[in-house]
């Protein structure tokens, strides 16, 4: 059965239930915020957080932050206040919660600008990011 629709850049708290184990995701946005609003209609966000989803619960045991196409995905785990109050059922079928919260912060990843290289170990910025440099920096420690 397929999810249903991400709310990105909205936070949304949802259960996952995997065999016997229900998770506990936040999902939240990332500190940065540009262009994220212009994802809601896109296709790609759900089949994106779907996928960072499973890649975090084949994971668990080891959390490092990762990137899809056109996300960075911050996981975390904290302790799960309260879940031994919780008693969850699939039909006659009891399921086990696991004891972590997991926090998913997605950020939209920016396109990276264009280089060129003029020799084999030098790195020369685009034009206008030099500009922009010689504005902001002293140019004489360059």
């Amino acid at each position: 059965m397929p999810l249903q629709a991400f709310s990105f850049p909205l936070p949304e708290t949802r259960f996952f239930q995997v065999g016997h184990h229900v998770f506990k995701f936040k999902i939240r946005r990332g500190s940065k915020k540009s262009g994220e609003e212009e994802m809601l209609d896109r296709s790609f966000v759900n089949e994106e957080l779907e996928h960072a989803v499973r890649v975090v619960l084949m994971s668990l045991s080891s959390l490092q932050p990762f990137t899809t196409q056109h996300f960075s995905i911050f996981p975390y785990k904290s302790r799960w206040k309260r879940v031994s109050e919780l008693s969850f059922r699939r039909g006659h079928v009891k399921l086990f919660a696991y004891p972590y919260l997991i926090t998913l912060y997605v950020e939209a990843t920016e396109k990276v600008p264009p280089h060129t290289v003029n020799r084999a170990n030098e790195w020369i910025p685009p034009v206008s990011s030099f500009n922009h440099l010689r504005h902001v920096c002293d140019t004489s420690v360059f």
